[in-house]
């Protein structure tokens, strides 16, 4: 069994990690997060400085807002949006 997880992404992308992990694992679930250094992605710290961070931190936060609208409180009608 499984008790614990290292999960290794990009700066930006941690919150959304963090939470499908405990939606799915549950909140006992130990996650350790260990985000990439900004040096090694294309993106900056100071998202909001640079277009191409801010467009994708914008991605991010709509994303995160999805995942909470469509699994934590069910809101099946935005299955249609699950297709890639």
């Amino acid at each position: 069994k499984i008790y614990s997880v290292i999960v290794v992404s990009d700066p930006h992308h941690m919150r959304r990690s963090r939470w499908t992990i405990h939606f799915i694992l549950g909140q006992n679930f130990t996650a350790l997060m260990a985000p990439v250094p900004f040096e090694h992605t294309p993106f900056i710290a100071d998202w909001w400085k640079d277009s191409a961070s801010l467009s994708y931190v914008r991605e991010e936060y709509t994303k995160l807002v999805y995942y909470i609208l469509r699994y934590q409180f069910s809101f099946t009608w935005l299955a249609f949006l699950d297709q890639e």
